[in-house]
């Protein structure tokens, strides 16, 4: 009896892993979309109305890198800055109340000048991102290139996380770029999972169930201990 609770417990438990962390980017290490490199330069620089990325919108000015440098993830990844500060976004489904994290890789352009920023050349050593959840203030993470030392060969990616509270049943990320010049932060590999979740929470002693966010991690101890049911009650 007790070796068919607990396989009851990884079922439920993992059904509700599946539906818990759906939400996605989607394209998110950039893979897809018209990389079309007519000068050979190994990047394609897009624009606000642009859609050659696909399920990312553009904003601002960004190069889409073809194969200009090493990609954290297979071949493709995005330069914040274009000719100008970019950004990038994209909307997907989520659950109000659910907390997410955001996995991503970042990096820095290598190229451009530190001289002076008389220099059309000129750009920042520490490029730095904001990170931003459905118009949110930006969380901001940087990369110093000159401490680094990274190059086109080998861009020394490094892996960051942000977490938001979903307010509705979609929601927009955003990457954006927060310094100036032509040669940015560097994004690739985009993920999204959530970490919390519903469970539908059984007070013993009481006649009336009532749905509870807790963390994933916690679902195992609720349903073992108290006798909760993965998921909100309204959908037992």
């Amino acid at each position: 009896m007790k070796n068919k609770l607990s396989i009851l417990i990884v079922v439920l438990i993992a059904a509700f892993a599946t539906v818990s962390v759906s939400a996605q980017v989607t394209n998110g290490s950039f893979e897809n979309g018209n990389c079309v490199d007519n000068n050979f330069s190994g990047f394609v620089e897009m624009l606000a109305a642009d859609t050659n990325i696909d399920s990312w919108t553009v904003g601002g000015g960004v190069d889409y890198i073809c194969s200009y440098w090493t990609a954290a993830d297979v071949v493709r990844s995005v330069d914040l800055n274009g000719r100008q500060p970019g950004s990038v976004s994209q909307a997907f489904a989520t659950t109000p109340g659910f907390t997410y994290q955001v996995t991503f890789s970042m990096s820095g352009n290598p190229d451009g000048s530190s001289l002076s920023e008389e220099d059309p050349l000129f750009s920042p050593p520490i490029k730095t991102l904001g990170v931003s959840a459905n118009g949110s203030t930006p969380q901001n993470y940087s990369f110093d290139t000159s401490v680094a030392g990274n190059s086109l060969g080998d861009m020394r990616w490094v892996s960051k996380t942000y977490t938001f509270t979903a307010t509705g049943a979609t929601s927009t990320l955003t990457f954006a770029s927060q310094i100036v010049g032509a040669f940015g932060p560097a994004l690739d590999k985009v993920a999204v999972t959530a970490t919390t979740g519903y469970i539908c929470h059984h007070d013993r002693g009481k006649p009336v169930a009532k749905t509870l966010i807790v963390g994933l991690d916690s679902i195992p101890s609720h349903i073992a201990q108290h006798g909760d049911t993965a998921g909100p009650c309204n959908a037992q």
